[in-house]
């Protein structure tokens, strides 16, 4: 069974797309712990439209217990063999979206945890862009999966299906951890089991002004709890994990000091992207400002999201007509 935490607060003019979008699943063993976080607007009231269908254990908090208190919650209740959450602002964008990550875990007891690609929505669920982690499905161990998050973060928490026996062998979610959590999580599964990947668009991540991890004010705290994640994870790997630990363990770290601010400017949010890197500069000038990332973010911005791509396909050609003029050569 799989058990799908909601998590909810003040989300009301989101519930139905979310719940609508879990209730039509093709697998049908599964429970829904829908908790309310002390919502103030019209929550409730939706909600109850829902409390009809047996597969929905009802959750509504006296008084505000906050997201990570309110997902650990969720992850105590559960029962299934599997587990996942999902965001009430997010949603399912396929009716085998559970199927699709179950079927792949029940393949394979060493998988941890299963991911999809997703798509970056606006407010009114128009997609901005899909994320990708690769051109096809996967399944990969733990080290090799890690080296992959150090350089680059695709997993979407809305989605991904954990198996229990996994999150429980690593402790749990975090309780510390107040924006990264989901971050945190991924290492440290890393560590024990493979990690599976569908490439296909499964859920819809929401971009709008309440995202807890949206504000201006919250960028560097983001930052470091990921700082700090990295250097918690490398501890959970055996030196002989990595041969080229240090240098993993700094390319991590300049991607981390970048990570939010990139992906703000290549989804069009150019000035919330920019103050996060100046933010990151000036905590680490050096490693923010010698890195890739700081030139592909300048290129982007200059060049605009279609001249960008144009350049990247031209780019792309480009080193595909140089390359057998190279191993021809070779062999002259």
């Amino acid at each position: 069974m799989l058990s799908v935490t909601v998590l909810n607060y003040n989300y009301a003019r989101y519930l139905p797309q979310c719940l609508d979008s879990i209730l039509s699943q093709t697998m049908a063993d599964f429970e829904v712990i829908l908790i309310n976080d002390c919502s103030t607007d019209e929550s409730c009231a939706v909600i109850q439209k829902y409390l009809e269908d047996p597969r929905i254990r009802f959750v509504d908090h006296p008084s505000n217990l906050g997201y990570v208190g309110s997902l650990i919650e969720g992850c105590n209740f559960s029962r299934g063999k599997y587990i996942t959450v999902i965001s009430a602002d997010d949603y399912s964008l396929e009716p085998d979206a559970f199927e699709s990550a179950c079927e792949v875990l029940e393949s394979d007891p060493a998988i941890s945890f299963c991911y999809s690609a997703w798509n970056e929505v606006d407010d009114t669920a128009v997609v901005r862009h899909t994320r990708r982690a690769a051109e096809n499905d996967y399944i990969m161990s733990g080290e090799q999966e890690f080296r992959r998050l150090m350089v680059s973060w695709p997993v979407l928490h809305s989605g991904t299906v954990i198996r229990r026996e996994s999150y429980l062998a690593v402790g749990g979610y975090d309780p510390k951890c107040k924006y990264s959590v989901d971050t945190t999580m991924w290492f440290a599964l890393c560590s024990i089991g493979k990690i599976a990947y569908v490439d296909r668009p499964l859920y819809a991540y929401r971009v709008h002004q309440a995202n807890m991890s949206g504000r201006k004010d919250t960028l560097w705290t983001v930052t470091e709890e990921m700082l700090l994640g990295i250097d918690a994870a490398f501890e959970r790997f055996p030196e002989s994990a990595f041969p080229d630990r240090s240098d993993l363990h700094r390319r991590a770290r300049q991607h981390a000091l970048l990570a939010i601010a990139q992906s703000d400017v290549f989804a069009g949010r150019i000035q919330r992207g920019w103050c996060g890197y100046w933010i990151a500069f000036r905590h680490h000038p050096f490693l923010t400002l010698f890195q890739p990332w700081s030139a592909t973010m300048l290129l982007r911005t200059l060049l605009g999201e279609r001249a960008y791509r144009a350049f990247q396909c031209f780019a792309r050609r480009s080193r595909q007509r140089v390359e057998p003029q190279s191993i021809s050569g070779s062999h002259a």
